[in-house]
């Protein structure tokens, strides 16, 4: 799933989303089409990296996976309690408060580059609508 999208958006709605950009992109010259694509790859793959980054902070030192929740700061417990922040916010916050300085900059850097990527991909998908808006004026 997309994750800009919140679990909470019924399918059906996702669904009519999906078929909308897939109409779009069609107005994408090769090379733009190329470009997002590259954009989407490098947003999956880096945001892999920067979970696969947290888990290894997570466990360093033979702890579990798990060990995290001990490990939040008193106002993260009570955010947790009243469910207004997920569990994974928690877990980076948890995981950035613990990384070395190398790491913190690896992650950092991930981050900047994914948020690069997402304005490609978001420039691109905008200028398809305006240019599939444009054809449906005519």
């Amino acid at each position: 799933m997309d994750q800009r999208h919140p679990s909470s958006i019924p399918n059906i709605l996702l669904e009519l989303i999906a078929e909308a950009d897939d109409s779009a992109l069609q107005e994408l010259t090769p090379d733009e089409y190329e470009r997002m694509a590259d954009a989407d790859k490098t947003i999956v793959r880096l945001g892999k990296a920067k979970r696969e980054l947290v888990w290894t902070v997570l466990t360093k030192d033979g702890k579990s996976e798990d060990d995290w929740r001990g490990r939040i700061a008193p106002s993260g417990r009570d955010q947790l309690a009243r469910g207004d922040v997920p569990d994974d916010q928690l877990r980076v916050r948890v995981a950035l408060r613990e990384m070395r300085p190398d790491e913190l900059a690896t992650y950092r850097q991930l981050d900047r580059t994914i948020g690069e990527a997402w304005e490609t991909y978001d420039d691109l998908m905008r200028l398809a609508m305006q240019r599939k808006a444009g054809d449906e004026g005519l």
